[in-house]
This record gives C-alpha cells, sequence and structure tokens, in this order.
C-alpha cells in the first residue's frame, strides 16, 4: 500500500492497510469494516495516556448508546505486542483492537513535531470517510461530539 501526503478527505475511501491482532491474526482495514457505521480511531502509541482516555471515552458512549451500533476499531502503531498492551489497559471494552506498523503512514498520519499524529474516521461499510479529524497535538485526535453527531445524522453534509 502506497504512503499518502495527507489524510484522506471526506468523501475518499480509507486505505486498505494490513492489520493484525493481539493474538496474531492478520486482517485488512477493509475486513474489519463489518458495521454500516464504523468508528475508526488511530492511536500515537500503546502507552499515551490521552489515547486511552480516548478509549475510555469511546467505551463509555459506547455502552451508553452515544454511537448507536457503530463498530469501534483501534489502531495502534506496531506489532502484536502493541496491541495486546492496549487490550490489557481496557479488557472489557466494546473495542477491536488491532495493530499496524504501517497503517498510520498509509492513511497520511506522521510524527510532526515529535509526535506520532492521531486520528478518529468515521466511516460507511466501504470505507468511506463521513468524518476526518486528524491532529498533531495528542487532544485534537477525537472528538466525541462530532463523532455522535455524524453517526446520529449520517445524511447530514460531510464533517471535517
Amino acid at each position: 500500500m502506497s504512503t499518502q501526503n495527507m489524510p484522506p478527505a471526506v468523501g475518499e475511501r480509507l486505505p486498505n492497510s494490513a492489520l493484525t491482532s493481539s493474538g496474531g491474526q492478520q486482517s485488512t482495514l477493509h475486513g474489519e469494516i463489518s458495521a454500516p457505521i464504523t468508528i475508526v480511531y488511530f492511536m500515537r502509541t500503546a502507552n499515551c495516556p490521552i489515547c486511552n482516555a480516548h478509549l475510555r471515552k469511546l467505551s463509555t458512549e459506547a455502552r451508553a448508546g452515544a454511537y448507536l451500533d457503530a463498530r469501534i476499531l483501534v489502531i495502534v502503531p506496531g506489532d502484536a505486542s502493541d496491541a495486546t498492551k492496549v487490550e490489557a489497559r481496557h479488557p472489557d471494552a466494546p473495542l477491536s483492537i488491532r495493530a499496524s506498523q504501517t497503517a498510520h503512514a498509509e492513511a497520511g498520519l506522521f510524527v510532526k513535531v515529535g509526535f506520532q499524529q492521531s486520528g478518529t474516521f468515521v466511516v460507511d461499510a466501504a470505507a468511506t470517510i463521513a468524518l476526518s479529524r486528524v491532529s498533531t497535538v495528542p487532544v485534537g485526535g477525537f472528538d466525541h461530539a462530532a463523532v455522535a453527531l455524524v453517526i446520529a445524522e449520517p445524511a447530514s453534509p460531510p464533517r471535517t
């Protein structure tokens, strides 16, 4: 898969990156999109405290029904051991956690000013982006209100 210079925009598709589960099973990003709506969250690192706080918020809101029946796919840079670290921090979370050595770069998320960019994408079953939120500053990579709004009103204009 080629690397993008910038993250894909609303209306474009996320790249079909290779993913690995904590158990070492291989899959692809498109293969992991098994619901009509999927929230794809790209973590900065397995140990990022802000990213882990975002995962707690995603879990809490999913359990409360804020995301309807959306699947939540978390991609951590690295390998199966990195996915295992994240799963250990969120053992009962309704999250699918996968690792990838290449997905961040393929999605145009790079290391800038010393930080791996993080981001949230809401996609449909064809991996077409309805919401794109990318940030170099860790706190900016996720916005619950924006995610909930685009899920609740899928026919509304796309949001960036």
